[in-house]
């Protein structure tokens, strides 16, 4: 042998002697291979499920961040609502203030205005008493107002002329009638008395005027009036007067003047 092949028979033999040395018992050998086996697929079963459950894992945080995410862009956008409904709420609720003051003033006006009426009325109601007063004081006792005038109507009865001078005394004179109202004035109150008035045609026959020397714009004589009767005296009728319950307004007849009645005086205010 060269030295080589004698170097190469030194190896092996210490390579198997070093083999035998370590070598453990064939028993346990097999032992410990089929435990290797047995754990070996386990070990990549467990290798397996760890790569599965790293997986999973891997999209559920992803699934969660953006479940997250949706949330809370869900909650901004519920944010953004909700201010701006409170934002519309509080224009509302201004507006509502703003109008709610405005009806206030309005209000406190009205009553402003209301009791300043109120004793503008009580004035007026005060003023009106006080001249119904002095209204009622312009005529003597037992004398009547109508349109600007004092009335008195007698209980006693005389002739015209007399009737005439009676009224002069008493500050008037025998009634001058010159509108409807006033004719239908004196017919309401003489009522059912036959009464004197300041109408003659003593001064010229057929001429009818008034004790102030004025004719008669519109006369309210009863139809077939005057007709200046002589049967009772041959002077006629010269004289005027009243039957209030004949034909109405037309309540005018002539009579003789020596006829003995009541009569209506008349005067103005303060005379």
């Amino acid at each position: 042998m060269d030295e080589t092949e004698v170097g190469n028979v030194y190896e092996n033999t210490c390579t198997s002697f070093s083999a035998s040395k370590t070598k453990t018992p064939t028993n346990k050998v097999s032992s410990s291979s089929a435990e290797e086996r047995e754990q070996m697929p386990r070990r990549n079963r467990q290798a397996g499920y760890c790569g599965l459950s790293a997986c999973s894992c891997r999209w559920v945080v992803f699934t969660l961040a953006v479940l997250v995410v949706l949330v809370l862009i869900a909650f901004a956008m519920f944010f953004i609502h909700a201010e701006n409904k409170l934002q519309h709420v509080k224009r509302e609720y201004d507006s509502l203030s703003e109008n709610q003051s405005f009806v206030n003033e309005e209000l406190n006006q009205l009553r402003s205005n209301f009791t300043r009426l109120t004793k503008e009325h009580l004035a007026l109601q005060t003023t009106y008493n006080a001249l119904l007063g002095k209204k009622c004081s312009v005529c003597p006792q037992d004398w009547l107002i109508h349109g600007g005038s004092c009335y008195y109507v007698s209980n006693d009865k005389k002739n015209w002329s007399e009737s005439q001078d009676d009224c002069a005394a008493r500050g008037g004179h025998l009634v001058i009638i010159t509108n409807e109202r006033e004719q239908s004035f004196l017919n309401e109150n003489v009522r059912n008395s036959e009464v004197w008035i300041g109408l003659s045609d003593l001064k010229d026959e057929g001429k009818w005027v008034w004790v102030d020397d004025t004719t008669t714009a519109k006369s309210y004589w009863t139809d077939g009036e005057p007709d200046d009767w002589k049967e009772k005296n041959p002077n006629g009728e010269d004289c005027a007067h009243l039957r209030p319950w004949v034909d109405p307004p037309n309540t005018w007849h002539d009579i003789s003047c020596d006829t003995r009645m009541q009569r209506v005086c008349e005067k103005n205010y303060n005379s």
